[in-house]
């Protein structure tokens, strides 16, 4: 994936709306950490005390670490293709290998957008599954993943021409 850091424009985000609930929840548990360990240290230093510090220490790490993976997951936006990060893995798709992308049905009745391969496979894009009720946030990414891909391909035919 070389040069996958040269962005045709800004990389795509999907749904920043609907990660609050996890920034909240790295909010609680980071602010329960400080507390607990405001509290945990009364005057005395014990084995106790140390161990209580050390599990304190990586409950603050978890709100960060959780916020970080939120940072990462979705749909990024390439010169070379798109980068789906979901929540348990990341798949790049070069701009010529993808056909279309589209709307599709998941699990448990919800959409999500699908790149739609050259040769017919379809591939789930992290991060961009929601309820139907949710159906224009969905529309909307699939149209600006349409708008990217129009571009590629601009380029692609201009490149041919300039040859």
């Amino acid at each position: 994936m070389a040069g996958a850091g040269n962005s045709i424009g800004r990389r795509v985000h999907t749904f920043k709306e609907h990660r609050w609930p996890l920034r909240a929840l790295a909010a609680v548990i980071f602010a329960r950490a400080l507390a607990m360990a405001v509290d945990a240290h009364g005057g005395e230093t014990s084995s106790a005390t140390v161990v209580i510090v050390v599990l304190i220490g990586i409950s603050l790490l978890l709100p960060v670490a959780l916020l970080v993976w939120d940072h990462a997951r979705g749909v990024h936006v390439y010169e070379e293709g798109i980068k789906s990060v979901g929540a348990n893995s990341s798949v790049f798709i070069a701009w010529p290998a993808i056909k279309a992308f589209e709307i599709g049905p998941r699990p448990f009745g919800t959409l999500a957008v699908f790149a739609v391969r050259s040769d017919g496979t379809r591939e789930p894009l992290g991060d961009t599954t929601r309820w139907p009720y949710q159906r224009k946030s969905v529309e909307r990414v699939r149209d600006e993943l349409e708008r990217y891909l129009g571009q590629s391909r601009d380029r692609a035919a201009s490149a041919i021409i300039h040859h």
